[in-house]
């Protein structure tokens, strides 16, 4: 089976691949951290374990990261959230680690980010790179040996009036994972 996010109601949808699209389970992201209204909560970005028993989510309003249990996913479980500082805008994974991209900008002037590596089972941050800008997504190769990482470098609308192009440009930065 494959398990998908439907961020626009924050429920963990698992499809049967025999007959796609059939929804399995659901489970709401907010029992892990609030269901108020007034607190926005967004899964925007999966990533699956290593070992395929654990679903990897980011949460962009809250500046955390989320995790899910789905070694049964038809009933997946809410195992924890881990906030950090800056906002989580991509997670891809390299076995029990997740590598998640935050942007930690300080406003339009101040354009920084970070990768973040995250140990799977004890939920903690275990190391940090600076990044050369605002960080949009990661993607790690298939060999495992390599992620790459697009820096956007979000445009501010307050400079040259939103026009393209705006300093500084965006760009795409080559990590080496092997160790």
């Amino acid at each position: 089976s494959t398990q998908l996010f439907n961020s626009q109601n924050a429920r963990l949808l698992s499809f049967d691949v025999k007959t796609p699209f059939r929804a399995i389970g659901a489970l709401s992201i907010c029992e892990q951290t609030s269901c108020e209204l007034e607190r926005l909560t967004s899964a925007e970005i999966v990533a699956v374990s290593g070992d395929e028993m654990t679903l990897i989510y980011t949460d962009s309003p809250r500046n955390s990261i989320g995790f899910f249990d789905i070694t049964d996913p038809e009933n997946a479980v809410g195992i924890g959230r881990l906030d950090l500082v800056g906002e989580p805008t991509s997670v891809a994974t390299k076995g029990q680690y997740a590598l998640v991209v935050i942007d930690s900008s300080k406003g339009a002037k101040q354009r920084t980010g970070e990768l973040l590596v995250v140990d799977i089972p004890s939920q903690s941050v275990i190391a940090s790179l600076p990044l050369p800008g605002q960080p949009d997504s990661i993607a790690v190769s298939p060999d495992l040996s390599y992620a790459a990482v697009a820096i956007e470098n979000q445009r501010s609308f307050t400079v040259n009036s939103g026009d393209m192009p705006q300093s500084p440009a965006g760009m795409v930065a080559v990590i080496n994972i092997m160790d």
